[in-house]
């Protein structure tokens, strides 16, 4: 019997509390874009070169991974509520990054980043 295939976008990184599953597919990601006026890609590199992030970036793109992942929406917005809005932006960007590094360029490399 063939085990189901993970989505390459899928990580199960530490976050918050424990560990966590985050996920983006291409439908979050062109809806994240066209809301932004921006590319993910764009974003990234700012967020990854300079450490440039909106505060809204980093909780958006954690909200969007957990829904991605398969949390209810209600669920992930307390979840960010507790660990974003409520914790320094030093502890959540590379939670951000590595969550949009999988949509970009697959899950196997965000792992070994995170």
């Amino acid at each position: 019997m063939a085990t189901a295939q993970k989505h390459f976008a899928e990580i199960t990184i530490p976050f918050g509390d424990g560990e966590q599953t985050f996920r983006l597919d291409y439908h979050l990601a062109k809806d994240w874009e066209k809301r932004n006026d921006r590319s993910l890609m764009a974003t990234f590199d700012a967020m990854l070169k300079s450490r440039n992030a909106t505060l809204d970036d980093t909780r958006s793109l954690i909200h969007m991974g957990l829904v991605g992942a398969g949390m209810d929406p209600k669920e992930a917005t307390a979840v960010v509520t507790t660990w974003v809005e409520n914790r320094p932006i030093g502890e959540t960007l590379p939670t951000a990054l590595a969550v949009l590094e999988a949509f970009l360029f697959g899950a196997d490399t965000a792992e070994g980043a995170a």
